[in-house]
């Protein structure tokens, strides 16, 4: 069993040896894990303070109990015989503390780390997948979860990829360590990160060693937490920042590539990409939209390349540019690198379809921010001369100014609007959707607080060859209400509707 000593884990805190020398068979933060010869982390969250559980982490069996400390030196107590130390700046020295503990994995990894407010789910996603049908194994943790992708090598180009769940798009930092250890004890050639902004600000992975960051966009999210988009913006830059960066990868069709750019430090390779600016290091021309596929050009400074993808709008586009610039840097045939990417999936969730005999086209997409709905409507928009339904809500303890501007995209984008609960969490749900409410200048939309029913809705009064985008939960296979986590999917709910409405029709 692996084991290390509290020396080895706080090597710059000097303790008396019989401290020292305690050793620990494992971290947490949480205290229902802790168990005989763990370390329990006790760190502020967003609801509640770790330290009101150490009382309970000690008669479980906990070894020692690390603190943040409020002042700026170490400091050593007791409590029935169990060391507490507290250390300054705990949430940003926890990541390396932990790499400690793990033999620091990432320094055994290509490891390419995504950040932007959308697309790191599927950037990160197509990335392990191109991987994979280079013959890579290929890690993954994210928003979906984390595991390996890896070559099935056979003549329909297939790849294989499951996931066990993280419950957030960055774990935190102790099980960020664990999760890319064991992706490198399963035999990983490489690792691709989604790195959120609360992951980069909390130090979540400060001590990973990322050699590749990729910045997709920024636009309005998180703002209840980081209080304006200067702030967030700040926090997205830091991928940059970090010691172990070798290359970087910008979109330059999004504004604050200008202030990403002029802050890259010095002996970092930059490749910039575009959907159609010229001046980027790789771009697109020639831009043909199908109904089932996009071709174009592939213009880099290797040469021009012809392209095509299933992927559907022109976000996606700007995903798979991401994703291609990375390869651009580490892969040395790009020949074979194209050759790939008709074989590429869509993503969980993400520009989902689901089939059917009804003639509808149904869309499941995470499309949870205003400019992710706006692109997801836009890139529906252009593939029908139909209607477009837009079924969506908004999260609750979560950015409310974003409420308004959901509602505004969705009316000016879609021909129906239907407005449901999301995540209410512990918010009122009728307050939320009077929220959004706020934001539309018609009364033309309709509103049904159960999800489910807003679903059925949409789909039963949508007429042949509508178009019918559920957005907000995409991959997500329960709804928060309350303190409760209910079982829902969107992809099992609008399945159920469909079932029962072909059934209807064989009748």
């Amino acid at each position: 069993m692996q084991s290390m000593t509290v020396g080895q884990l706080l090597p710059f805190i000097n303790l008396p040896d019989v401290v020292s020398r305690v050793t620990a068979i494992g971290l947490s933060m949480d205290s229902r894990e802790i168990e005989k010869g763990r370390i329990f982390v006790a760190t502020p969250g967003v609801n509640t303070d770790g330290k009101q559980y150490i009382g309970q982490a000690i008669q479980q069996g906990a070894v020692a109990v690390f603190i943040d400390s409020t002042a700026q030196n170490d400091h050593l107590e007791y409590k029935n015989s169990i060391p507490i130390i507290s250390i300054p700046d705990l949430d940003q020295l926890l990541s390396e503390i932990a790499g400690r503990f793990y033999g620091h994995p990432t320094q055994s990894l290509y490891v390419v780390g995504f950040t932007g407010t959308n697309g790191k789910t599927t950037c990160s996603q197509l990335y392990a997948q191109l991987s994979a049908l280079l013959g890579k194994r290929s890690g993954i943790v994210g928003t979906l979860g984390y595991g390996c992708c890896s070559p099935t090598l056979h003549a329909d180009h297939k790849t294989h990829l499951s996931l066990a769940t993280t419950g957030m798009t960055t774990p935190d930092a102790i099980r960020t360590q664990a999760i890319c250890a064991e992706l490198l004890a399963d035999g990983s050639d490489n690792l691709s990160i989604e790195v959120s902004s609360h992951g980069l600000e909390q130090g979540r992975v400060a001590a990973l060693n990322i050699n590749t960051a990729v910045f997709t966009n920024l636009s309005h999210d998180h703002l209840d937490y980081h209080g304006d988009m200067a702030t967030y913006g700040q926090a997205k830059a830091k991928l940059f920042s970090m010691p172990s960066l070798n290359s970087a990868v910008v979109n330059m069709d999004d504004s604050f590539s200008e202030q990403l750019l002029d802050k890259m430090g010095n002996g970092i390779d930059v490749i910039t990409y575009s959907v159609n600016n010229t001046s980027a290091n790789i771009y697109l021309s020639n831009i043909h939209y199908q109904s089932s596929k996009i071709d174009a050009i592939l213009n880099t400074p290797k040469g021009i390349f012809s392209v095509s993808t299933h992927l559907v709008g022109e976000f996606n586009l700007s995903n798979l540019l991401a994703v291609l610039s990375v390869f651009y840097l580490e892969h040395d045939d790009f020949n074979e690198v194209v050759a790939n990417i008709p074989y590429l999936l869509s993503i969980p969730g993400r520009m989902e379809s689901i089939s059917n005999n009804l003639d509808k086209h149904i869309v499941i997409d995470y499309a949870h921010t205003p400019d992710a709905l706006k692109n997801a409507l836009l890139a529906l928009k252009s593939n029908t001369h139909s209607n477009l339904w837009c079924v969506f809500g908004c999260g609750g303890e979560r950015d409310k100014d974003k409420r308004a501007v959901m509602a505004a995209v969705a009316e000016k984008y879609a021909d129906y609007v239907v407005v449901t609960n999301d995540n209410p969490r512990n918010e009122n749900a009728k307050s939320i959707l009077l929220d959004i409410e706020k934001g539309f200048k018609q009364k033309n939309y309709t509103i049904i607080e159960d999800r489910a029913k807003a679903i059925c809705f949409s789909i039963e009064q949508c007429k042949e060859r509508d178009i019918v985008l559920i957005a907000g939960k995409g991959h997500e296979d329960y709804q928060l209400i309350g303190d409760k986590k209910y079982p829902f999917s969107d992809q099992k709910t609008a399945r159920l509707v469909v079932r029962h409405l072909e059934e209807s029709v064989n009748d």
